[in-house]
């Protein structure tokens, strides 16, 4: 850790992660501790109410409109925790409660919004998972109501709390690397089989599919649909669901909430695109976005290898997805299979992922203490994240994935999406939030028409 000190040429860093990182922290007891309830029990909510936050909290309840989740769930959190949780089907019933201070938001990417702004207004503070919304509206509104309510709300994109993020994010800043050129954020290498067609089946009697399926369209059941990243109409795939990470650490390190693009152009396959009842985002993809400064910021999946490039013709469209790279972003590789981001600067350049941290031109980063294994480092980051929102919400202090800040850096994600969809070169606004001459873009920054009784407002 010394030696990668000197290497940042005493630049300020954050305050660095608390204790070793190799288990789970000590619980914290007492009668002060806060309580809160879990919305959405697929992986990540269980794991939010299994293990990542009853160290720092007491877990009142869960809920989640599959009942066949719940009781699994409550019998998992009682053997780790001592206590059952309360039940429920519908999260509303969750806000109502007094005694519960805050509720983790784990639900599908459309539904991320409204349960926010709800628990905003209902006097709860929210740890909501990434992406912090299914479009740039709902990100906007979340904005107001979060800035108007005085709520802590922390967005789960935990990569933020890692001490090697951190630090590499300090020494771009700073100028270690030289002038800022280019960005290369690159995305674990996707498969090019798509899917489809979605055969319409019997909803379960135990699940509420026109709760589930809430602002989107109410499409008949088909349980291929309970995997919502394949879809447009629940969120924005690859680009959205991983890309917020990566994206979020590429913002952070060129200034936060204060960025934004200039121009995006974007290429991808999907051939089920415009075809209903077939899963319908684009993988592979391959994005440019300009910045001011001169910044180019390539944004891309890793080219699919081996059982990836499985699609009929996949030599052809992996050249039109990524024949555009420049020569030298396309030595970039990501040395981590859950990608990162390649700073890239006039006298060096520097990576960082998950994984850890590597160096070109700059001197050795290899001193940074990391727990052992990738497990132990995600646990890490994702126990450092849930303390940070919890001394928030008792100091009500700013949390560091503020939904503000987040807004901001998820939004080139979903412009990418965008000019994907449009196949063209696309200029934005960032202070006005809009497209530059180009309405059909500025009406893909909302959905056409939400399903009543589940929209959005203001």
């Amino acid at each position: 850790m010394r030696d990668f000190l000197k290497i940042l040429g005493g630049s300020a860093l954050a305050d660095p992660l608390r204790g070793e990182g190799t288990c789970a922290p000590e619980p914290v007891k007492g009668t002060a501790r806060p309580r809160f309830a879990v919305i959405g029990l697929g992986n990540r909510g269980r794991g939010m109410a299994e293990w990542q936050i009853p160290p720092f909290a007491d877990v009142l309840a869960i809920c989640d409109v599959d009942a066949r989740k719940l009781a699994p769930v409550a019998e998992a959190v009682r053997k780790r925790t001592g206590r059952a949780p309360q039940v429920y089907t519908d999260y509303r019933r969750i806000l109502d409660r007094k005694d519960i201070d805050f509720v983790a938001n784990a639900t599908p990417t459309h539904w991320h919004a409204r349960i926010v702004v709800d628990a905003c207004r209902a006097g709860k503070d929210v740890y909501s998972e990434k992406p912090l919304a299914y479009n740039v509206h709902e990100g906007q509104v979340m904005r107001k109501i979060v800035a108007e309510t005085g709520r802590i709300v922390q967005i789960g994109t935990q990569q933020r709390s890692g001490i090697h993020f951190r630090i590499v994010c300090d020494l771009v800043r700073h100028g270690r690397i030289g002038k800022l050129k280019q960005i290369a954020v690159i995305l674990p290498g996707p498969s090019m089989e798509h899917g489809g067609p979605c055969v319409a089946e019997p909803v379960p009697p135990e699940l509420d599919w026109d709760r589930w399926s809430g602002p989107a369209p109410l499409h008949p059941f088909c349980s291929a649909r309970l995997r919502p990243s394949a879809w447009s109409d629940y969120g924005g795939g690859l680009v959205t669901e991983w890309g917020v990470h990566h994206m979020d650490t590429a913002h952070w390190a060129m200034g936060g909430e204060e960025v934004a693009p200039l121009s995006v152009e974007g290429w991808g396959y999907c051939p089920n695109l415009g075809k209903p009842g077939y899963p319908d985002q684009f993988r592979p993809f391959a994005a440019r976005l300009e910045y001011p400064g001169g910044v180019e910021l390539w944004f891309m999946s890793e080219v699919p290898t081996g059982e990836g490039r499985a699609a009929e013709g996949a030599e052809e469209i992996i050249q039109r997805v990524y024949g555009r790279l420049p020569e030298n972003i396309r030595k970039y590789k990501a040395p981590d299979p859950e990608g990162g981001v390649w700073f890239i600067g006039e006298n060096g350049s520097v990576f960082v992922g998950r994984q850890g941290v590597l160096a070109d031109g700059i001197g050795e980063v290899e001193n940074i203490p990391l727990p052992p294994t990738q497990q132990l480092r995600w646990r890490l980051c994702l126990y450092e994240h849930t303390r940070n929102f919890v001394e928030c919400v008792a100091s009500r202090r700013r949390p560091v994935c503020p939904v503000a800040d987040q807004h901001r850096t998820h939004l080139p994600c979903h412009l990418t999406n965008i000019a994907l969809r449009l196949g063209r070169k696309l200029r934005w606004d960032g202070q006005r939030e809009v497209f530059l001459g180009d309405a059909e873009a500025n009406a893909m920054l909302r959905r056409p028409q939400e399903r009543s009784p589940y929209q959005l407002t203001a």
